[in-house]
C-alpha cells in the first residue's frame, strides 16, 4: 500500500507536467510591429530588431538619458523635438543581445534589445507605466522606529 506522502508527490509531479506540457505547447505570439504600451518599471521588456530596421521609442516625458550595454551593435538618436523620443538601429547583422536604459528624471525604462531576422518591433509607444525597481530584502532587518527615546539634553546628556 502506498503512503499518503509518494501519492501527494505523485500527484504534485503530474500536475507540474501538465503545466509544463502546457507551456511548451503554446506558441510564441511575436510582438505586433506598432504597438502601446503601459509598462511594467520593475521588468525588463524585450524589444526584437531586424539590422538596418528603424526602432521608436516613445516614452510619456523628456528623455533625460541614455544608457547603451553594446554601442558598437546598436546606434541610438535622440531628437530635440519631440523631447521623448529614442530612434534605435540595429548596425550589425550578427549582433548579439544587449540592452537599453532609458531615463526620465527618476524613472527608469529597462530593455533587452534583441537581433532577429524576422521579427521587428518599428514603433513602442509607452502609454504609461506603473511599478519599479524592487528592494531585495537578504539580511536585512526592519527597525520599529516608533519608540520613544530617552529625551536628550544639550551635548545628547540624560
Amino acid at each position: 500500500m502506498m503512503s499518503k506522502l509518494r501519492i501527494s508527490s505523485i500527484l504534485f509531479l503530474s500536475a507540474v507536467l501538465v503545466v509544463t506540457s502546457a507551456l511548451a505547447a503554446t506558441p510564441f505570439q511575436p510582438p505586433r510591429r506598432i504597438s502601446g504600451q503601459i509598462l511594467d518599471l520593475g521588468v525588463v521588456h524585450t524589444v526584437y530588431m531586424v539590422p538596418g530596421m528603424a526602432t521608436l521609442i516613445e516614452i510619456p516625458t523628456a528623455v533625460t538619458g541614455i544608457r547603451l550595454g553594446n554601442p558598437d551593435a546598436v546606434q541610438y538618436f535622440r531628437p530635440d523635438k519631440p523631447e521623448n523620443e529614442v530612434t534605435l538601429v540595429l548596425k550589425d547583422s550578427a549582433a548579439k543581445p544587449t540592452n537599453l536604459i532609458i531615463r526620465s528624471n527618476s524613472r527608469k525604462y529597462v530593455f533587452d534589445i534583441v537581433p532577429s531576422k524576422e521579427i521587428h518591433q518599428d514603433t513602442i509607444e509607452v502609454i504609461g507605466s506603473y511599478g519599479g525597481a524592487s528592494l531585495e530584502a537578504g539580511n536585512a532587518e526592519l527597525l520599529d522606529s516608533s519608540d520613544k527615546r530617552a529625551e536628550r539634553g544639550p551635548g545628547g546628556k540624560k
